[in-house]
């Protein structure tokens, strides 16, 4: 306790260097928090447009190989009537269906529309019946994405974006049109199918809007001339479940040549994989910085620090304290510096933090096809795993640095010149 008292009453009286390494803690550490917080935000952003707006799902099951050769050979690595009904057999398992919440299977193809004397070619996603219902209301969506919900109009027909609609010169609220689809079937035949124009609908993605086309399954079955599916969807009613789910699916599937992957994986989440990649590693980037920054305060500090003590060291030292000791006491007046740099930090932060986000601040984020509101994630379990790091590293980093400069005897510390040869 006598230890803390005069770990205090040193802060206090060197309000000096307290008051510079205060502050570049305070600035550094809530420059953290708010980094981590916007991170946070932007896994978010894109976790809820790759699992909920492109229907991927937090897990997919696909036929082994698929991968890497379905567009090669979809009869081969398409999944077969039979192989379905394996699969829903499986998802009937107790455990399982009382962890998804929705199931969809999708079908993929390139193919040709034709409307209002225009052809385009289109890629078109197919999913199971009430799937946009259930995507256009989902929490998710609502709760990280609201601004594209305006993009999203339920269809029995077909669906496009708003760009395709422009290209096609047709208004997206206007009566619904005939359309043609047509494309190859499996066996290479040229076929086609006629459908209505009804529904619109966004991917989050600017690179994919002049191309993205959706319609009902069986249209589609109808159209390749087959019963098979590419992917099942599997909705997950709770996230952290992912590797539980998994882990039972690979179990009941064990060599019956499927790949189960979750929405985080490159095989079906290549667009948040790339993504969070690049923002971790600029993410990386600035947290090295802050923490060199940190890091070097706390060194000049106590550098700082034991050369303007050295007497009170060298009567320390002679009163039978030993150098471990006395780092303890230098560390222990750093920890408590950064405790009151965290607390205060962490009020910053959540004020900050509450202000943005009030202001709603809309943002364009790259390659993305509409704005989205400029959030920062408030959580106290990213404040406590903040404020163990930056504890640990000013412990670490004082108890070094003491340590370094204290091997002096008795002598050589009473005489405050000898500190500085």
């Amino acid at each position: 306790m006598i230890f803390l008292k005069w770990a205090f009453l040193n802060l206090k009286r060197n309000k000096r260097l307290t008051l510079a390494t205060g502050f570049a803690l305070v600035f550094g550490f809530t420059g953290l928090l708010l980094l981590s917080g916007y991170i946070k935000v932007v896994d978010r952003f894109v976790s809820t447009q790759t699992i909920y707006l492109n229907m991927v799902g937090h897990i997919g099951i696909l036929k082994s190989g698929s991968v890497e050769d379905a567009y090669r050979n979809p009869e081969k690595y398409l999944l077969s009537s039979e192989e379905q009904k394996e699969i829903e057999q499986v998802l009937e398992i107790p455990f399982l269906k009382e962890n998804i919440e929705k199931v969809s299977k999708k079908l993929t193809a390139f193919a040709l529309l034709s409307a209002a004397e225009k052809n385009l070619p289109i890629y078109i996603e197919a999913y199971s019946e009430g799937m946009t219902a259930y995507i256009e209301n989902h929490p998710q969506l609502v709760k990280w994405l609201p601004t594209l919900l305006s993009k999203i109009k339920s269809s029995d027909g077909v669906s496009l974006t708003k760009e395709l609609y422009s290209m096609l010169g047709h208004d997206v609220n206007a009566q619904p049109i005939d359309v043609q689809v047509m494309t190859k079937t499996l066996d290479g035949y040229l076929n086609g199918v006629s459908d209505k124009l009804t529904g619109v609908h966004t991917t989050g993605l600017a690179f994919a809007e002049d191309v993205s086309a959706k319609m009902s399954l069986p249209k589609l079955q109808e159209l390749l001339a087959t019963d098979k599916i590419g992917t099942f969807s599997i909705f997950l009613k709770d996230e952290t479940k992912i590797e539980e789910v998994i882990k039972q699916l690979k179990l009941s599937l064990k060599g019956k040549g499927f790949e189960i992957y979750s929405y985080n994986s490159d095989e079906i989440g290549a667009y948040y994989t790339g993504t969070m990649s690049f923002i971790n590693s600029i993410g990386f980037f600035f947290y090295s910085l802050i923490a060199l920054v940190s890091i070097f305060s706390i060194v000049n500090t106590l550098t700082m620090g034991i050369n303007e003590r050295t007497k009170e060291i060298g009567t320390l030292r002679s009163m039978g304290f030993n150098n471990y000791q006395i780092s303890n006491l230098f560390s222990l007046e750093v920890i408590m510096l950064t405790f009151f740099a965290i607390i205060i930090s962490s009020i910053l932060y959540y004020v900050l933090s509450s202000f943005i986000n009030s202001l709603k601040i809309p943002f364009e984020p790259a390659g993305s096809s509409g704005y989205v509101y400029f959030t920062i994630y408030i959580s106290n379990s990213i404040m406590l795993a903040h404020a163990c790091i930056i504890l640990f590293i000013s412990y670490l980093t004082s108890f070094i640095a003491c340590k370094k400069k204290l091997n002096f005897n008795i002598a050589e510390l009473l005489n405050e010149q000898g500190v500085y040869k």
